[in-house]
């Protein structure tokens, strides 16, 4: 039975199938339901899972001071359920945190061997809505013949995995792949691992996802290991006037490479009051609906438009659902100065123990810490990718990972 939980559990909640809806039903019920049956006299409620649970009642609450009610149901069914596999996989990471470990590295591997698989054309998961097999899944993908030929062959290029979207893919592989790119033993297989997903996220062609996984190595070793980044950056800077000087021009049909110009755009769009007039691109749509979601917090006088309140008044404004592609900004527009304020609290309290634990004499915990360190703060910057991650459980999931190793190390005396 235990086996059963187990495995259940870490097969759905890491995949995160978002095009088999029944997997966002079965998956956080049965994690909860079974793990109350088997550890119920182990469940403690300390401070982390309080804050969790004010956090849920100020969403359930949000209703009555809000004028937009058109995703209030739906975002609080998947918020529950998201929740129910943050703690399931916290009360799993105490009990069997090698095991959790384990199946998280393979299913990292697994998301990057078929996101390269789809990437170069070799094969795709038949519930991908490029699929032609999507319609068995409930999935229409007649929209693809109304594509050009060039714009066709640059979107059937992307990786969906099983996530069904391009970014949604990409965000959930960066929360997995530092597990591939770090915590290997032998340094051949961490080389070629990070060559793999750097592949795939120049595949993906996502500036956000790509920026963010640079920075993520960036990150770790300025953390954890300052040495080897003047090391890496005395190289950079030596090539930085070499390309100036032969004026190499990188190719201006991949975004990846127009990052930084794109970066600047968008806060001179999103500071600015004519931010409408560039909606074509995706900086300049992604800036409009942040600003418009900044006026609108404004103007509640920082209470918020409650859970999914902006995305029901986007909903008003375009005529069809709107995604508002910044889950942190998304907070605080929706749940106010408060709900903003609660789940950072629990979300910074969850690095700091992260990174606070990174240093102890207890060398896996230590370097999966360090890990997880990473990948959490990561997620801040790669979570505008995906049209939003309330309902993406590969992220509760990390999160409720992240929390057992930190409870997990305080148990023992180690923190």
């Amino acid at each position: 039975m235990k086996k059963l939980y187990i495995y259940s559990v870490l097969f759905g909640a890491s995949l995160g199938y978002s095009s088999l809806y029944l997997f966002h039903f079965f998956v956080p019920f049965v994690a909860f339901l079974l793990g109350f049956g088997l550890y119920k006299n182990d469940y403690k409620i300390n401070k982390d899972l309080s804050l969790l649970c004010l956090f849920y009642f100020l969403i359930l609450f949000s209703y009555f001071f809000s004028d937009y009610h058109n995703f209030y149901i739906n975002y609080i069914f998947y918020t529950f359920l998201s929740l129910l596999v943050l703690i399931s996989l916290y009360f799993l990471t105490l009990k069997n945190y090698n095991l959790v470990l384990r199946i998280f590295i393979f299913f990292s591997f697994l998301q990057l061997f078929f996101g390269l698989m789809e990437s170069f054309g070799i094969l795709r998961l038949p519930f991908s809505p490029y699929s032609s097999y999507a319609h068995y899944f409930g999935k229409s993908n007649d929209y693809i013949d109304d594509w050009s030929l060039d714009i066709m062959d640059y979107n059937l290029s992307k990786p969906t995995g099983f996530s069904g979207n391009p970014n949604t893919f990409g965000f959930v592989a960066l929360l997995f792949a530092p597990l591939l790119c770090f915590y290997p033993n032998k340094k051949i297989y961490r080389i070629l691992f990070s060559i793999s997903f750097l592949v795939l996220f120049y595949k993906i062609d996502s500036k956000s996802l790509f920026f963010t996984y640079i920075f993520g190595f960036i990150l770790y070793y300025f953390l954890f290991e300052k040495i080897k980044v003047v090391l890496y950056l005395i190289p950079l800077f030596l090539l930085l006037p070499i390309v100036s000087f032969l004026n190499f021009d990188f190719d201006s049909n991949v975004r990846v490479f127009s990052v930084f110009d794109e970066m600047s755009k968008g806060f001179n769009l999103l500071f600015s009051d004519s931010n409408n007039s560039d909606m074509d691109t995706s900086t300049g749509f992604r800036s409009y609906l942040y600003s418009t979601g900044i006026k609108s917090f404004i103007e509640t006088n920082g209470i918020g438009l409650g859970i999914g309140g902006i995305e029901s008044y986007l909903n008003q404004i375009f005529g069809q659902h709107t995604a508002f592609h910044n889950f942190f900004l998304q907070l605080l527009v929706d749940l106010g100065v408060l709900g903003f304020l609660i789940f950072m609290l629990f979300y910074l309290k969850l690095i700091y123990r992260l990174w606070k634990g990174s240093f102890t004499v207890f060398e896996d915990l230590n370097h999966i810490s360090k890990i997880l360190t990473v990948i959490i703060i990561c997620g801040i910057f790669s979570s505008i990718a995906p049209s939003g991650i309330f309902y993406c459980l590969p992220f509760w999931a990390m999160l409720g990972f992240a929390l057992g190793v930190t409870h997990l190390k305080k148990n023992q005396g180690i923190s």
